[in-house]
């Protein structure tokens, strides 16, 4: 618990996205990639070979972005590094280890950003009409963009943050926040269509829970990582040992299906 404080006081990080939890959520799960870090490691070799196909099939060498840096477990740094004359790391924070691991490399950025658009306005909201999500990867044209491990990631936060405020008094309905969640989770998925050059995608799309206690571990509840938004693209997939039991409870696992798109426009649309 020590240590954990002191990487988050380390982390430097805008009041807003603070109060909503963001550097305590990455804290957790550089702390949960310590503890599982053998049952994670298929699903980030799995998710570092997509981006490593995905550079094998990008002819433009200028510009790469990888949205949702995290802590790069699953991005393949040294490669882009390699094959494109500037990497950009896009994430909200970050770590004193991704910036460590950005300064080895002389072609590689660091952009803290809000790729929805709409935290600053939603750290402050008080009705009635919630944020419209915004996603830019800015002015400059890339070759490569990667959204890893992001697209499912990007309402939770933000709904437990309205769920927070309604229990406080904020006159908004539940599904009014669900259906925020829904488009910061389509407002991705249109940006990402929107861009000229390849677009790779990693993302779960399905959380399984199993029964633990039971040599066959049946499946005894599945939840839609995306909200029930289709995902218009198809890819390999994997299942991602995220948390065996007793990781979060003593009787349950935790997998989560995840799909893997070197690039959608070469992909088969669902």
């Amino acid at each position: 618990m020590i240590l954990e404080a002191l990487a988050y006081l380390a982390i430097p990080c805008a009041s807003h996205l603070r109060r909503m939890g963001y550097p305590g959520e990455l804290v957790a799960i550089a702390a949960r990639y310590r503890r599982r870090r053998r049952d994670w490691a298929d699903h980030l070799a799995n998710s570092r070979c997509v981006v490593e196909d995905a550079i094998a099939r990008t002819r433009g060498r200028s510009r790469a972005v990888v949205l949702g840096a995290g802590l790069l477990h699953d991005v393949p740094l040294a490669a882009l590094a390699a094959a494109f004359a500037e990497v950009e790391l896009v994430d909200l924070v970050h770590t004193p280890w991704t910036r460590w691991q950005a300064k080895r490399l002389g072609n590689v950025r660091l952009v803290a950003a809000d790729v929805t658009g709409t935290l600053a306005s939603l750290a402050d909201f008080g009705g009635p009409d919630l944020p419209v999500p915004e996603p830019s990867l800015g002015t400059a044209p890339a070759d490569l963009v990667v959204s890893a491990n992001l697209l499912s990631q990007l309402p939770i936060l933000p709904i437990a943050w309205l769920d927070r405020r309604r229990c406080e008094g904020l006159a908004l309905s539940a599904d009014a926040i669900v259906e925020f969640g829904r488009s910061l989770i389509s407002s991705h998925l249109d940006l990402l269509a929107r861009q000229a050059g390849t677009v790779a995608l990693i993302t779960d799309v399905e959380r399984m829970t199993f029964d633990a206690r039971r040599h066959d571990r049946p499946l005894v509840e599945s939840e839609d990582a995306l909200l029930g938004v289709t995902l218009p693209w198809s890819g390999r997939e994997w299942i991602w040992r995220i948390a065996p039991a007793p990781e979060l409870h003593a009787d349950q696992d935790r997998r989560h299906r995840v799909v893997g798109i070197p690039n959608i426009r070469e992909s088969a649309t669902t």
